[in-house]
């Protein structure tokens, strides 16, 4: 496990393994595979009140913006889940 700075927070770095069929069957590339279960972490923790929107955001590498953007909605309706921007 590896930590670095980043902008915001510290960053780890975990391993995980996964069998190869998993990605040969998603059609993915392991940068694919991991962008995306960022993307999916964070709309789990977000939906279930884990993380903040700006938290959830970091962890699936986009702005707010992008992660509550209307082009986003898409992937969070496949799994039921809507996100909306917290009032500040």
């Amino acid at each position: 496990m590896t930590v670095a700075n980043s902008s915001i927070f510290k960053i780890t770095d975990l391993k995980i393994s996964i069998p190869s069929e998993v990605l040969i069957a998603l059609r993915e590339t392991e940068n694919q595979f991991t962008s995306n279960m960022k993307r999916y972490t964070a709309l789990v923790l977000f939906q279930n009140r884990k993380l903040s929107v700006g938290q959830c955001a970091e962890l699936a590498n986009m702005t707010e913006e992008d992660f509550t953007n209307p082009r986003f909605i898409f992937l969070q309706g496949r799994f039921g889940m809507v996100v909306m921007r917290e009032k500040k």
